[in-house]
């Protein structure tokens, strides 16, 4: 799972599931992809969200935060 960590001066820091960092160019993004997004290398050359998979991590995300606040 690659996800899309942060954009900054023109480039775009993908964190992969080893906690690499992959830093490739913003205009390798899709235009619908955003921080956060679970992002995935298409045909077309460019890096598209994963809709499905971004859905389930925010979930995920969303029911630990619960739990950490009910203590």
């Amino acid at each position: 799972m690659t996800v899309l960590d942060r954009t900054e001066q023109g480039k775009a820091v993908l964190l992969q599931d080893d906690k690499q960092a992959l830093v490739v160019e913003i205009d390798c993004l899709a235009p619908e992809c955003r921080q956060g997004d679970v992002v995935v290398l298409q045909e077309d050359g460019l890096w598209h969200t994963d809709l499905a998979a971004t859905q389930k991590e925010r979930e995920k995300s969303q029911h630990l935060l619960k739990q950490l606040q009910q203590g």
